[in-house]
């Protein structure tokens, strides 16, 4: 059994691109090196606090932010995700097998839940890393992405877990906002930012090593 401050969790979730995967640093490449057409140059923050938003509201988002004509948003998103998929050189971080395998032996339900659109999931999530979840949501299978609470009650209810038993582990602002505002807890890595940006999370840890022993600390026989 997993207990967390006394309460018990029946489930985790998990984002995927910086807590999984180590992917942001592509994807901010692939944005600049499109957005560089019109002139912008993004921060790297400024790009960070965007994830768990899917592609076409980012795209949105920095067109209004930097003025350009919002009528490009949807080009500029679509090249930027081939852009992407061309370049990427995906892995995963430290650490995420030994916490997948760890809460695989307790029985523990897992879940991914992603502003990314299921095409580019596809090819970024490796079958072994797959196959230890019973549950993805995509910004396809939602009405509503980050910070909407909509991603993490989708994967709740395919889990058969109430809200209120799953522990979440976030990178981002916005995904930490969407787990607390489905009633869940929420363990913050700072793969992508710092923990300033992270204050909303129950817990901020540095990595999913450092989460391992955060879950350690809560099994009970």
């Amino acid at each position: 059994m997993l207990e967390v401050s006394g309460r018990t969790i029946g489930a985790v979730l998990f984002d995927f691109d910086g807590v999984l995967i180590r992917s942001l640093e592509d994807h901010y490449s692939s944005w600049n090196a499109i957005l560089s057409e019109f002139g912008v140059t993004l921060q790297w923050d400024e790009f960070a606090v965007t994830e768990g938003q899917s592609l076409f509201t980012i795209a949105r988002q920095f067109c209004q932010k930097h003025s350009i004509d919002p009528s490009h948003a949807e080009d500029i998103a679509k090249r930027k995700n081939e852009l992407y998929l061309s370049t990427a050189k995906i892995k995963s971080y430290d650490g995420v097998f030994p916490v997948l395998d760890f809460l695989q032996a307790l029985g523990m339900p897992m879940g991914v839940v992603t502003g990314a659109h299921r095409d580019r999931f596809n090819v970024s999530a490796s079958p072994t890393m797959l196959a230890y979840f019973k549950s993805v949501v995509t910004a396809d299978e939602v009405g509503k992405t980050k910070p909407n609470p909509e991603p993490y009650l989708t994967a709740a209810s395919s889990l058969g877990v109430a809200p209120t038993g799953c522990l979440v582990v976030e990178n981002a602002p916005l995904g930490i906002q969407a787990a607390k505002n489905a009633g869940m807890w929420c363990y913050a890595v700072t793969t992508t930012l710092d923990s300033t940006y992270l204050e909303g999370a129950d817990w901020t840890g540095k990595d999913l090593v450092e989460f391992l022993r955060f879950l350690k600390t809560g099994v009970s026989s």
